[in-house]
Order: structure tokens, then C-alpha cells, then sequence
């Protein structure tokens, strides 16, 4: 999604599904297999204020691509949730 009302996807490694809060952007885990949400620490979240989000899987490299956008301004940063 845009980012504008949170996000949320997959980790290519874990399976976890990975979500991220619209207005403060605080990233959690999910474990399907436990039912479980687990906070990440906070060092995990870039800043990414008044900034429109997107984030996917990077299968091959088993990390999570996240885009944000202020207008033109765009900037990437890899996320890796799982060791493989």
C-alpha cells in the first residue's frame, strides 16, 4: 500500500508477516504459527515522517525493501527481520 495507512508484507526468510503503523511507524511481527505479535525495537524504524511507504520482499536476498517518498524525494532502505 502507500504507506499513508500503515504497511505490511511478508519476510522472505521467516515467513513473519512484518507490519508498520501509519503515523508512527512502528514495526511488528506476526508468527502465524504461534499467533503471536512481537514490537521491534525501535532502532528498526527509519524515520520516515510525513513520507509515503511502501515495502516488499526481496526474495533472493531475504530481506524486505522499503520505499518512502516525500513528493520527488524518494529513499530506499533494506530491512533484514530473519536470519537465513
Amino acid at each position: 500500500g502507500s504507506g499513508y495507512n500503515g504497511d505490511f508484507t511478508v519476510d522472505p526468510v521467516s515467513g513473519d508477516y512484518v507490519a508498520m503503523t501509519a503515523t508512527e511507524h512502528g514495526l511488528y511481527s506476526y508468527n502465524s504459527a504461534t499467533d503471536v505479535w512481537t514490537a521491534l525495537p525501535a532502532a528498526a524504524n527509519p524515520a520516515l515522517d510525513g513520507r509515503s511507504v511502501i515495502a516488499a520482499p526481496l526474495d533472493n536476498y531475504g530481506v524486505i525493501g522499503v520505499v518512502a517518498c516525500r513528493g520527488q524525494n524518494c529513499a530506499m532502505w533494506i530491512y533484514k527481520h530473519a536470519q537465513p
